[in-house]
């Protein structure tokens, strides 16, 4: 298990945040012998609880979905399922060259729409891991999606970003 400090993400929140990544194949020989994951344990044992803290703080992780006993001891720990994400795969002759569907058209980003593009991430999600903590307040989600697109927009995230246009306007982004 690695905890790791999340720089970006610290900046935004104005607290620190840290990823926690879970490492499947580590072991201590005697945790294992007696069936538990040398990582849970070690989180057990050591993870600091929100309450216990003095400062605000953020932890995040991504489980697996086959890691049902990891997610049950991090929910014990305080932890929270607050988003569920889905990998996607396409073709990349489809992004290439996409046709319009019901008159919206994705193309790559445009300097002419990158304020559209904020406007949208600034106020139009709902369902992100960010809205979604009750920790969180909404003003400080919407900045965060913000800022997170910002980032792709200068280049300093990301591989890409891909705008849907309809009736020749920005109308969303992935």
């Amino acid at each position: 298990m690695r905890v790791e400090r999340d720089v970006w993400l610290s900046e935004q929140l104005g607290y620190d945040a840290f990823r926690v990544v879970l490492e499947s194949g580590s072991s201590h020989a005697q945790d294992a012998a007696a069936g538990v994951d040398p990582d849970l344990h070690f989180l057990t044992k050591c993870f600091p609880t929100r309450a216990a803290q003095a400062q605000p703080v953020f932890y995040y992780t991504k489980t697996p979905t086959q890691q049902i006993t990891a997610l049950g001891t991090l929910c014990r720990l305080g932890f929270r399922v607050v988003d569920v994400n889905v990998t996607l795969a396409c073709a990349p002759r489809l992004l290439a060259n996409p046709l319009p569907h019901e008159g919206v058209f994705v193309r790559k980003i445009e300097p002419e729409d990158h304020a559209a593009v904020l406007d949208i991430a600034g106020a139009c999600f709902r369902y992100s891991r960010f809205h979604l903590d009750p920790a969180i307040p909404p003003a400080r989600a919407h900045a965060i999606k913000r800022a997170w697109v910002r980032s792709y927009i200068e280049g300093q995230r990301g591989e890409q970003l891909l705008v849907a246009v309809v009736n020749g306007k920005p109308a969303g982004f992935l």
